[in-house]
């Protein structure tokens, strides 16, 4: 026995636990954009925009009045700037530099905030990171949006728990500039444990329960699970995920849950895919998810 524990602890000592990093995601609601052009002060002395904060999940579509607190560990800002021609994208760090909260820059050479794509992986040697030391600007008169579309910003955000300037998370945001130089933020989120990699990952399509990037039959029990309240058993097949984002994938008319009105938009998206219902006419479509309307009306019965 003792010298079975003394093998164990040598084999401890030699691989020592490691502590595996988890995404921590979260997809903005719908409209969470900044308009175009809105912010008149280049957003030094006017809030107008998309505020969102990493750690704590939350977003906020803002006019001039700034938040409370203005500063915060994991805290962004994003904001068209009326000021300028072209009406200018921008993004502010709203967490102290000095904590390590900021925005990652292509390189020494080009101090304006990186554009990552779906898929990126963004590591500590990834871009030049030196939080404050680069531009706001991301497009079009400077920074790497010259014409609009989707991309990726590379975050760095501090661990409140943490005692300096290194010990940040990983994270990113998913946005849309707009052909009008308007923000749409789409999603975002961070690795949580320290200075682990994190894998851009693109908010996900509605429809697409299984998160493969069509909306095809293998997504109709999953609609039928959310239909019918079965938001803990879709937790359960993607545990990275959260019943905030199977409502968001179902809920196709915006009113905020997923309910037989958002049945017809299920099956328009999945006429549209790939699967096997693209060749069945809409009412057989329809056909297939009729007795999930009877579930949700049972579930609905006072």
């Amino acid at each position: 026995m003792r010298k079975s524990l003394v093998l164990a602890t040598a084999i401890a000592m030699a691989f020592p636990a490691v502590t595996s990093a988890e995404l921590v995601y979260h997809i903005a609601p719908p409209g969470t954009t900044t308009g175009s052009g809105t912010n008149q002060a280049g957003g030094n002395s006017d809030g107008a925009g998309v505020w969102f904060n990493l750690l704590t999940g939350t977003t906020q579509v803002r006019g001039a009045v700034f938040p409370t607190p203005l500063f915060a560990d994991g805290q962004y800002f994003l904001f068209s700037d009326g000021r300028f021609s072209g009406n200018p994208a921008n993004i502010f760090t709203q967490g102290f530099f000095s904590r390590g909260n900021g925005v990652i820059y292509t390189s020494s050479t080009n101090l304006n905030p990186a554009r990552f794509a779906d898929g990126d992986v963004i590591t500590p040697d990834t871009g030049f990171q030196s939080p404050g030391a680069g531009f706001s600007d991301l497009g079009p008169n400077f920074g790497n949006w010259p014409t609009p579309g989707r991309g990726f910003l590379g975050l760095t955000i501090r661990d409140p728990a943490g005692t300096s300037a290194f010990d940040i998370f990983y994270g990113f945001a998913d946005i849309t500039v707009e052909v009008d130089y308007g923000i749409t933020l789409n999603a975002f989120g961070y690795e949580n444990v320290r200075r682990q990699p994190v894998t851009t990952v693109a908010a996900p399509t509605l429809g697409d329960f299984d998160f493969d990037g069509e909306v095809l039959d293998s997504d109709i029990s999953l609609f039928v699970k959310a239909l019918t309240g079965d938001f803990a058993g879709l937790v359960a097949l993607f545990p990275t995920r959260t019943q905030a984002d199977f409502t968001f994938i179902g809920d196709f008319n915006a009113d905020g849950e997923v309910l037989d009105s958002d049945i017809e938009g299920f099956v328009a998206a999945l006429l549209g895919g790939a699967g096997r219902l693209t060749a069945i006419p809409e009412p057989a479509a329809v056909a297939f998810l009729a007795p999930s309307t009877l579930l949700l009306a049972r579930r609905r019965k006072p």
